[in-house]
C-alpha cells in the first residue's frame, strides 16, 4: 500500500512545483500534433484513433488541464505505478508538447462526437 499512496504524492509534487508545465503554449496545433504523435510512436499503443492498446480517449477527463496532461505524459509511472506508459520527460522536445496535447485531446472530443 505504500507505494501508490507514494506515488500519489510524487505525481502532486510534480504538479504542484509545476514541474514540466512551463513550456505550455495555448493553442497546441493539432494538425502540428498529429504528425508528432506518429514521430513519437503514440499510435503504437494508442492506435491511430487514440482508442488502440491503451485508450487515451478520456484524457480530457482524466486530466483536464493542459498541465495536468502534459504532467502526466512527463511522469505517467509517477501518477499509475504500474502503467505501462514509460515517462518522456526528457525526451519529448518541450516545444512538442502543446500540439501533441492539442492533437489528444482532439481525438477525444471526436471520439465524443462519433458516439
Amino acid at each position: 500500500m505504500r507505494r501508490p499512496a507514494a506515488a500519489l504524492t510524487l505525481a502532486t509534487a510534480l504538479l504542484a512545483a509545476g514541474c514540466g508545465t512551463g513550456g505550455i503554449a495555448k493553442g497546441g496545433d493539432p494538425s502540428q500534433g498529429k504528425q508528432l504523435y506518429y514521430r513519437y510512436g503514440c499510435n503504437a499503443c494508442h492506435g491511430d484513433n487514440g482508442a488502440g492498446v491503451s485508450d487515451l480517449r478520456r484524457a480530457a477527463q482524466d486530466y483536464p488541464t493542459d498541465p495536468q496532461l502534459e504532467a502526466y505524459i512527463r511522469h505517467a509511472p509517477a501518477f499509475k505505478p504500474g502503467a505501462k506508459m514509460p515517462a518522456w520527460n526528457g525526451i519529448i522536445d518541450e516545444k512538442d508538447y502543446a500540439p501533441l496535447i492539442a492533437y489528444v485531446r482532439e481525438l477525444g472530443r471526436v471520439s465524443e462526437t462519433s458516439r
